[in-house]
C-alpha cells in the first residue's frame, strides 16, 4: 500500500481551530506533564497573528501537521516556534518535510540560521536533520536543548 502524497501550503484563517486541536493532541501524546499542559491557556490555540509564519501539511485533505517560523532580522536568524504532527502520523516523514519547508522559508526571509528549543525526546530527530547543540535552557517543563542549523550552506 502506498502512502498518499503530502501537500504543504500556507495556512488559512479557517485552519486555525483545527491546528489548535492538533497542537493539543501532539503536545499530550508524549504522556508527560499532561495536567500542566492542559492548564496552559494557549495549549489548544494558534493565534491569527501567526498566519504569515505558518506552514501546514495536508494528506488527503486532512491537516496532519504544521510548523511556524519567526524571523529575527537583527540576528540574521529565524526561530522555529512550532513543529507539530498528528500523533497517528508520526514516523511518516511529515515532520521532516515541515522542517525542510521551514528552513527554506527562513532562508527566503534572509535568515542564515534556524534555531529551536527542542523537547528532549525530539532532540535525536533534529540531530538527524543536521541540527547542532548550542546550549541547554530551563523551561517550565525542565531542561531543554537549544539547537541550530546554518542555512544555505
Amino acid at each position: 500500500m502506498t502512502t498518499p502524497p503530502l501537500h504543504l501550503r500556507a495556512a488559512h484563517a479557517s485552519d486555525l481551530a483545527l491546528l489548535g486541536q492538533l497542537k493539543l493532541r501532539a503536545s499530550l501524546a508524549w504522556g508527560e506533564h499532561t495536567e500542566r499542559l492542559r492548564q496552559l491557556p494557549d495549549i489548544d490555540h494558534v493565534p491569527h497573528t501567526a498566519l504569515p509564519q505558518l506552514i501546514v501539511a495536508e494528506r488527503q485533505q486532512r491537516l496532519v501537521g504544521f510548523a511556524s517560523v519567526e524571523l529575527r532580522p537583527a540576528l540574521s536568524q529565524a526561530q522555529l516556534d512550532d513543529l507539530f504532527v498528528e500523533p497517528d502520523c508520526w514516523h511518516q516523514g511529515i515532520g521532516t518535510a515541515l522542517l525542510r519547508a521551514a528552513e527554506e522559508h527562513a532562508h527566503r526571509l534572509g535568515a542564515t540560521e534556524l534555531q529551536l528549543v527542542a523537547n528532549p525526546k525530539a532532540q535525536q530527530f533534529y540531530t538527524k536533520q543536521g541540527y547542532l547543540f548550542r546550549t541547554n535552557i530551563r523551561t517550565d517543563f525542565g531542561i531543554a536543548p537549544v539547537l541550530y542549523k546554518r542555512l544555505g550552506t
